[in-house]
């Protein structure tokens, strides 16, 4: 049978290229075409007619319509047909002019365009990074949770005038369709096996009537955003699960279930319930959405209305006859009264018109492939030029079809962003006057004030525009063009949101405040459509300098090109300010870590007029009668020689009564008190359990009250305490209560009648005697003295059991059916006990935590931090009469994560009966110190969690502090603010081994000339000038205030335009670069020559996709003090061989990673090698390097990687050979953490010897030196950390200072040579003299 269906497939397909061969403009209604003998020949008119009438005859015979026999015979008489037709004497179509169509009702399909064009028509979530979920949205009862399985779906539009989307990133499923998934993931089989253990098939407890029948086997399929991770669309669909098979044993675990499900209903996400998950791949999402109505969608919900489809419909069928086929179709599918047929067809349509696509070009890409096998005798040209010139040539033909169903052919390989142009820019005469215009035309003069542009924006030439607008965001959709000059003066906070920029005058950015990680101006690349290009004025520079008369330049996406202009960006509150600095040391003391007043108790003083101490009730009342006690109305009270009695009760509220009204003055409403009453309960001598403890009638427990009486002559009572039968209250033996409490402003009000507090009994008939009562506020010891004070140790006080009396404060019980008291031995030890654990046990399902029932207390949230010991301790007494395994946990509570974080902090001996000390050293993880409430408690085997116990002695004390405060130079002071990001290079020979903090505060530091600089975060133990004077970590400021963010696409490009001055210092460019893409850079100078006064400095530039800072036959460019970060690729470049007197001065890079996409090799030079990324490539070596630092590059920290000939499209230009060419300095450098050697140099003969002055290299993975095919080198004072086997060439003055040396400040010498002092910061603790020279101002 499948051999039968192959036959009818190729029978078809040659029919559909022999009718290709008709000319499109032919007209087939006069011929006689029901020799075709197939469905919907009819209505045919011409050669796309005529192929919609064969696909709907090649769509039959794959749903079976008729059998094997009659398909083949239809198939034949049509090609037969078309056989015997002369194409050339078919007469043209007649042309007829229509009238200009309604543009709400050309098509009732979305237009195919770009792809980037589809994703903008989409409403997407926020990204899961940022995405914050409130409790509204948790607890919203009118919206259904549902599991979430990210997938390939829908792209459904923004404005509910169209069907879904159809594109290259979606198979587009549809109502009624079946689906199979395999399943690996095993958060994904965690989903399944939820789904079909939930209890429930309803919706939300809120009784709000459920929209499917079935939730438990339903979840949501969102569309994935191609580009951006953890981002998803608002709309997807509705997945039920039919069948699920398990499929482990049959595909060897590659794949665990392999699952059916039906496509059902539509839904609208509103929020991710769980975001942070997402990274973590632990579990899988769930979100709260709205199911939609399928088959009558509103325009609310984002789709188009039957009724309005239908019109449109009829409209296009009586405006596009030759489309009959396929509106018939699609006619007949909306009569179902759904949507959804109605897309089905057209997705239909559209993959069979992809599928004669793909026939046709590869059917061409065959013949070209064998054209060109008899002329190419190499297969690897053969499979170049198959790969390049045949598949283009293949696709030329449906250029504008491919366009329109799958990316551009110019994506398809790798290619050069920029189109070169032909000769130089210059400045346009157009602007020679433009330094006279006083620059004083406000944005809003020119632009108006709004704040979102469809069409290019556009300074006009030898005008200038001062940037303040009123609207603080810019969306500029069709581009920035700079023709005159913009200006963006300091001070001015704007946003720009762009889809390119382009200066053919000049644009000036300025901010000078203290770097606090808010930027002032920010500019951000919008996704734009491939190959940007522009066009120089008539009359403006060379007609032919972008191909052609007045020809386009080709710019690419997302450009940030300078033509011809200026850019002047200064966004430093000063120039001379450092934008890395070396470690001099940090400060580890625990002293001073700051904590947010909210996470620890405060001493509150009490009002005037009460005692200092806090107390405002303590009498032992065996020292006779008080005041404040009596007994209850009714009742027999008298006082004895040990307390007060209340005898022959008959109701529970006959008991001892403590009058307030002499001390509520002194009570705070809100406030913390502590309540501590000793008592005995008697009833004819007896000692037993009282029938509460028996669990005989809650009616027979304890409680106290607190009752009043408002001036209106109304009684009130308050619950403050119930006994639980766990309290195990006892006849004959003194019982403790001591409690916690706060009473509110009713309850304590002056205008009361009276305010009492009841310490009601239990049942009739035993008799009550109170034997001590107190009722105080905490006292100061209770608390750390300051906030300075509150981490020393994170039990803040009453460790011992000694400070409060009777009250535990401030530990207290984690389970309602546990209880925590003091108790006290001979001799007068005071200790915690803890009782009432079996109930915990037995209660079990009312809660979790049981397992530790007992003990607890929190301690302040900024107190557990990274890289920081701790040392607890305590002792534990097991009442058991067989040995107890415990330990001691801390539980941190992530937001909005219902299972905590449970590490061990100390482990207790074994033990029963008798008291052991449990000790233990903690070090908190990462994900400990990301809780949000900590919880300490006493955790026993599996066997003993009924066991009570008792404790005593109890710390937990940081032993070595968190090291989250650097000591740094005070040349930082008032320049690096809090707010601001920082990075700490790698300190060890792990190249990945960097931090990122957030700058917390800069205080003053106790010696002179520095300060502490305090981090959000902790870190491990650098390396730092005290302790390792020659392998300090360095320290770099990551932001700035100026931000312009790529988006994963950005170039910046000075583009052919030499002799001008550009200023590039203080910016952060974010994601730039094009991976693959020849010259798409974060900041790259091509091709423009001279550049005597042009600077590029102390800019940062992270998370590049390809290179950092390229200077691409380009001289005389200064590139000082500049800080890259996590980019990809080789970061700081010379490209072409050809560059002199550049200076590459104090400039650090950091974390450099190799690309997954080399650009395509430029001219017979040789492939790129950024596979192998060096932080410092020097492809030229008549430059200078001078005091820069490599450090955490996945291969090389610098690589001299020589070719014979100049390099890139510039090539031609030159006749250079750069491995020959004079090394002018290279000294100062450093290079340390990494993955290869620190120094690489290949291909390198130079003429005159090349000097390798004063470098150091230590921390590598490989090894200090890679010398291959190289001649006439020489090294002087070389600093090493490990020796060499052999010297690569000849060296002197080398010294080895090993990074793990006892004494790291007196190295040993290999050679008796003095270490000369060559002019620059040879002196390891000279912090100051790393980045010398005049500023950019001066």
């Amino acid at each position: 049978m499948e051999k039968q269906k192959v036959l009818v497939r190729t029978l078809y397909r040659k029919l559909l290229r022999e009718t290709r061969h008709i000319p499109p403009n032919a007209s087939l209604t006069r011929l006689d075409l029901s020799v075709f003998d197939f469905p919907a020949h009819h209505g045919v008119e011409d050669r796309d007619t005529l192929l919609s009438a064969i696909r709907t005859a090649f769509r039959a015979s794959n749903q079976g319509d008729g059998d094997f026999k009659e398909r083949v015979q239809r198939a034949m008489k049509g090609l037969r047909s078309l056989h015997g037709l002369d194409f050339d004497s078919l007469p043209n179509k007649s042309i007829t002019s229509d009238k200009q169509e309604d543009p709400s009702l050309i098509s009732p399909i979305i237009p195919v365009t770009d792809p980037k064009q589809w994703l903008e028509k989409v409403r997407w979530l926020d990204p899961l990074s940022e995405t914050k979920v409130t409790t509204d949205d948790v607890n919203n009862e009118s919206l259904v949770e549902f599991p979430v399985f990210p997938l390939s779906g829908p792209l459904f539009p923004i404005d509910g005038k169209c069907l879904p989307i159809v594109s290259q990133f979606s198979d587009v499923p549809v109502a009624g369709m079946e689906i199979p998934l395999k399943i690996f993931e095993p958060r994904y089989r965690q989903m399944y096996n939820d789904l079909f253990s939930s209890r429930s098939s309803s919706s939300p407890s809120s009784g709000v009537r459920s929209p499917i029948p079935t939730l438990r086997k339903c979840f949501i399929v969102p569309f994935s955003h191609p580009y951006r991770s953890g981002q998803f669309a608002q709309y997807g669909w509705l997945y039920e699960i039919m069948q699920v098979q398990d499929v482990a044993d049959e595909t060897n675990g590659k794949f665990q279930l392999v699952c059916n499900h039906l496509v059902t209903k539509p839904v609208k996400i509103h929020c991710i319930v769980n975001p942070q998950d997402y990274e973590k791949r632990s579990t899988y999402l769930r979100a709260k959405a709205t199911v939609l109505d399928d088959e009558q969608p509103s325009a609310s919900d984002g789709l188009q209305p039957l009724d309005d489809l239908l019109r449109r419909l009829k409209y296009f069928h009586a405006k596009h006859p030759e489309k009959s086929v396929l509106l018939d179709r699609l006619l007949l599918a909306l009569a179902e009264g759904s949507i959804w047929p109605v897309t089905q067809i057209w997705i239909w349509n559209l993959q069979m018109q992809i599928l004669d696509l793909q026939v046709e070009i590869s059917n061409t890409i065959q013949i070209q492939a064998l054209k060109a096998l008899k002329t190419q005798a190499s297969t690897v040209e053969l499979q170049r030029n198959v790969s390049e010139e045949i598949v283009l040539l293949a696709q030329a033909p449906h250029k504008e079809t491919i366009g329109a169903l799958n990316e551009p052919v110019s994506n398809m390989f790798g290619s050069s962003v920029v189109n070169h142009p032909h000769g130089n820019f210059t400045k346009l005469s157009c602007n020679k006057q433009l330094d006279e215009d006083p620059c004083l035309t406000p944005w809003s003069f020119k632009f108006g004030t709004d704040s979102v542009f469809s069409k290019t924006v556009e300074i006009p030439c030898g005008k200038c525009v001062v940037m303040n607008p009123q609207q603080k965001i810019l969306e500029l959709r069709g581009g920035l063009v700079i023709i005159g000059k913009l200006v963006i003066p300091d001070g001015v906070t704007v946003h720009i949101k762009t889809t390119g920029i382009l200066v053919h005058g000049e644009f000036v950015m300025e901010s000078s405040k203290a770097i606090d990680g808010t930027p002032d101006i920010r500019i951000e690349f919008l996704e734009s459509p491939e190959n940007m290009n522009f066009r120089l004025p008539p009359g403006e520079g060379p007609e032919d300098i972008c191909g052609g008369k007045y020809g386009s330049c080709g710019i690419g996406r997302k450009p940030f090109v300078v033509a011809g202009g200026i850019i002047d960006f200064r966004g430093l509150p000063s120039p001379s300010m450092p934008t890395w600095v070396p470690l001099y040391d940090v400060d580890n003391s625990m002293d001073g870590w700051p904590v947010p007043s909210s996470e620890y108790a405060h001493h509150h003083p009490p009002p005037h007029g009460c005692r200092d101490d806090g107390i405002l009730i303590s009498h032992d009342l065996s020292e006779g009668s008080h005041p404040a006690f009596t007994g209850s109305f009714g009742s027999f009270w008298e006082w004895t020689p040990i307390g007060l009695k209340v005898s022959h009760r008959t109701h529970t509220q006959h008991c001892p009564v403590i009058d307030l009204k002499q001390v509520r003055h002194c009570i705070q409403p809100g406030a913390t008190l502590l309540l501590t009453a000793k008592l005995i309960l008697r009833q004819n001598g007896r000692v037993d359990q009282t029938d509460c403890a028996k669990g005989v009638g809650e009616n027979n427990c304890m409680s106290i009250y607190h009752a009043r009486m408002s001036a209106n002559a109304v009684g009130r009572t308050s619950s403050f305490w119930k006994e639980n039968r766990s309290f195990g209250s006892m006849l004959g033996e003194e019982t403790t209560i001591a409690l916690e409490l706060n009473f509110t402003s009713q309850q304590r009000d002056d205008t009361n009648v009276y305010e009492i507090l009841q310490i009601r009994g239990p049942g009739p008939g035993v008799d009550m005697e109170l034997l001590e009562f107190t009722l105080r506020y905490p006292p100061r010891e209770a608390f750390a003295a300051d906030s300075k004070n509150v981490c020393k140790d994170l039990v803040q006080s009453n460790g011992d059991a000694e400070l409060l009396g009777l009250s535990p404060y401030p530990f207290m019980s984690n389970n309602q059916e546990t209880h925590l008291s003091i108790m006290h031995e001979e001799g007068g030890n005071h200790y915690f006990a803890v009782t009432g654990r079996e109930f915990a046990v037995q209660k079990a399902g009312r809660g979790s935590g049981w397992r530790s029932a007992g003990i607890s207390w929190s301690p302040p949230p900024s107190c557990v931090k990274t890289h920081t010991k701790y040392t607890f301790e305590a002792d534990v007494r097991m009442h058991s009469f067989r040995m107890v395994d415990s330990e001691w946990k801390l539980k941190g509570f992530l937001l909005n994560t219902r299972n905590p974080v449970i590490e061990t902090i100390a482990v207790c001996p074994r033990s029963k009966g008798t008291w052991v000390k449990c000790f233990g050293t903690y070090e908190p993880s990462k994900e400990m110190t990301e809780a949000e409430r900590f919880q300490v408690v006493l955790e026993t085997d599996t066997s003993s969690f009924d066991v009570d116990y008792d404790v005593d002695n109890i710390s937990f004390k940081p032993t070595e502090g968190a090291l989250d405060r650097l000591i740094l130079p005070k040349s930082i002071e008032n320049l690096w603010k809090p707010g601001a990001e920082v990075l700490l290079n790698s300190h060890s020979s792990d190249w990945g081994g960097h931090s990122v903090r957030t700058i917390v505060a800069v205080e003053n530091h106790d010696q002179e000339g520095y300060v502490n600089l305090r981090l959000n975060e902790a870190i491990s133990q650098p390396l730092t000038l005290g302790s390792h004077p020659y392998h300090a970590t360095e320290v770099a400021l990551l932001s700035r205030n100026i931000v312009i963010d790529g988006t994963n696409g950005a170039h910046l490009s000075i583009l052919h335009t030499p002799g001008f001055t550009q200023v590039i210092q203080g910016v952060d460019f974010s994601r730039f670069g094009q991976q693959g893409v020849r010259d798409a850079y974060p900041i790259h100078f091509d091709y423009c020559a001279e550049s005597a006064n042009s600077v590029i400095s102390k800019n940062t530039i992270r998370h590049s996709n390809q290179r950092c800072i390229v200077l691409d036959a380009t001289n005389d460019v200064l590139v000082e003090g500049n800080v890259a970060f996590d980019n990809k690729g080789h970061c700081f470049v010379v490209e072409t061989g050809t560059e002199r007197g550049n200076v590459f001065k104090s400039n650090l890079g950091s974390y450099t990673r190799e690309v997954e996409t080399l650009m395509p090799q430029a001219g017979a030079s040789g492939k790129e090698s950024d596979k192998t990324p060096a932080t410092f490539w020097i492809g030229s070596p008549s430059n200078y390097w001078i005091d820069n630092v490599a450090s955490g590059s996945s291969a090389h920290g610098f690589w001299f990687e020589l070719r014979e000939s100049a390099r890139g499209p510039h090539a031609s230009d030159f006749d250079l050979r750069p491995s020959e060419m004079e090394l002018i300095q290279f000294s100062g450098n450093i290079a340390h953490s990494t993955g290869k050697e620190s120094l690489a140099i290949t291909g390198y003969h130079p003429r005159t010897t090349a000097v390798i002055d004063t470098f150091k290299s230590f921390l590598t993975a490989n090894g200090h030196f890679l010398v291959s095919t190289a001649s006439n080198l020489a090294a002087h004072d070389t600093i090493l950390d490990t020796a060499l086997e052999s010297n690569p060439f000849p060296m002197s003055g080398t010294r080895i200072v090993a990074v793990e040396s006892e004494n790291p400040g007196k190295p040993s010498l290999l050679e008796e040579t003095e270490l000369e002092d060559r002019g620059h910061a040879t002196d390891p603790t000279d912090v100051f003299n790393l980045q010398p020279g005049a500023g950019i101002s001066q």
